[in-house]
């Protein structure tokens, strides 16, 4: 009479084992003897797993990385690869979908998936590690551990995989083509980079990230990440490098200690390590420019907050003539001075929050100008009035986007 899988995984001692598997049914044996090699088979196995040629799947790395992901669980992952198996029938399936297939047995032993998984991909590309920094609890600011990915190991771990090229840079070319188009911006003018040997076709500009995000009903955690500004268009998801995460409730604000600005200087010591590792022509990251929102501009980088008197970080205007655009200065050259994490101005709001500031009305009066000044025939005025007649014909719903852009067309601002 067969054994139990569970029964026979559960006996102890050589013997037992080996007069259990005589007593199994082929194909149960052959499923024991999978889940319970050792010793030196364990070792040939996972050299084959590891070292075995490829046979590309796309459904296989689809599952793969929804599992990392976190939308598949991996019994799921599993139980699709077993399926999708066994649908190529006289047909053999690639050995990449084949080896998900047989994680955890088959399926027999759904807690060895996970063992199994690592056997095949190999050990983590790369390790975090926590930083102490200030955080709020119970009122006060304290000194706390929290959980940190440097910026310095995952470049090293990226930069030794082919998907270099896509995420952080398709190469030394790439680069001297950044600095010789965006070198004259205020935040980059004088850069303490420059003072790097090379730097034009080394140092690799990136963008810190931050925003924070509702997690449950209840709270609401900030995610930190960083990306490199010449990868190729990818999603989010892909394009950002994890840092940290925090929820809100702890992030520290006060005078004894502010939780936001310390991360960023660790960031920042993470890629100065990089660069001073870094042989003469080897490529580094340096951090350039930050995206997020009004309110992440305000808690990370101290600049106004967006209802303060002159709520831009980046001029002087005041709140009562933010659509006086014309009277704007230039953002000054940052002289950098003083040490400094990231100059003020290489902060760069998202679009969502720079309405405020006459964007739109910007954008579009400047397309205005091209049709009425420099693509159409006739005088600038005859041009402007045969744009709203052909505008006032469109049939358009009221909270059509059209309806929106003949509104915001028709304003005073844009009266040549």
């Amino acid at each position: 009479m067969p054994v139990a899988p569970h029964a026979w995984h559960l006996r102890h001692g050589s013997a037992r084992k080996a007069s259990a598997a005589s007593r199994l049914q082929p194909s149960s044996r052959a499923i024991m003897e999978t889940a319970m090699w050792g010793g030196s088979k364990q070792r040939v196995s996972t050299a084959y797993l590891q070292g075995a040629q490829r046979q590309r799947s796309q459904l296989a790395q689809y599952l793969y990385r929804d599992h990392l992901w976190g939308g598949l669980s991996l019994p799921k992952v599993q139980h699709i690869a077993a399926l999708a198996e066994k649908d190529f029938r006289d047909v053999q399936a690639p050995e990449e979908l084949r080896r998900l297939s047989r994680l955890g047995s088959h399926g027999a032993y759904p807690n060895n998936l996970r063992r199994d998984l690592l056997r095949l991909v190999g050990p983590p590309a790369m390790t975090g590690g926590v930083v102490q920094v200030p955080l709020q609890a119970d009122g006060c600011s304290v000194l706390g551990s929290l959980p940190f990915l440097p910026p310095r190991e995952s470049f090293l771990a990226l930069q030794a995989r082919p998907c270099f090229r896509e995420l952080i840079s398709p190469g030394p070319d790439c680069v001297q083509e950044f600095w010789r188009h965006v070198g004259g911006h205020p935040a980059l003018v004088n850069h303490p980079v420059r003072a790097v040997a090379g730097f034009e076709r080394r140092a690799i500009p990136v963008v810190v990230h931050g925003d924070a995000v509702p997690c449950t009903q209840r709270k609401s955690a900030a995610f930190i990440s960083w990306r490199s500004l010449l990868c190729t268009p990818q999603p989010s998801r892909l394009a950002h490098v994890f840092v940290t995460a925090i929820w809100t409730e702890h992030i520290a604000s006060g005078r004894a200690g502010k939780t936001l600005p310390s991360l960023l200087r660790k960031m920042q010591q993470s890629m100065q390590q990089l660069q001073d590792e870094a042989a003469e022509d080897a490529c580094f990251p340096v951090l350039v420019f930050a995206t997020g929102d009004l309110e992440w501009f305000s808690s990370a980088h101290q600049l106004p907050r967006w209802n303060a008197q002159r709520p831009c970080g980046l001029c002087s205007v005041e709140k009562e003539n933010l659509f006086d655009y014309k009277s704007v200065a230039k953002v000054a050259v940052d002289p950098w001075t003083v040490p400094q994490t990231i100059s003020p101005a290489g902060i760069v709001p998202d679009l969502m929050h720079t309405k405020h500031l006459g964007c739109d009305q910007r954008l579009l009066g400047g397309a205005l100008w091209e049709l009425c000044f420099d693509m159409m025939p006739n005088s600038p005025e005859a041009n402007m009035r045969q744009v709203f007649l052909e505008m006032k014909a469109w049939p358009m719903h009221p909270c059509s986007p059209a309806a929106r852009l003949h509104a915001c067309l028709a304003c005073q601002i844009f009266r040549v």
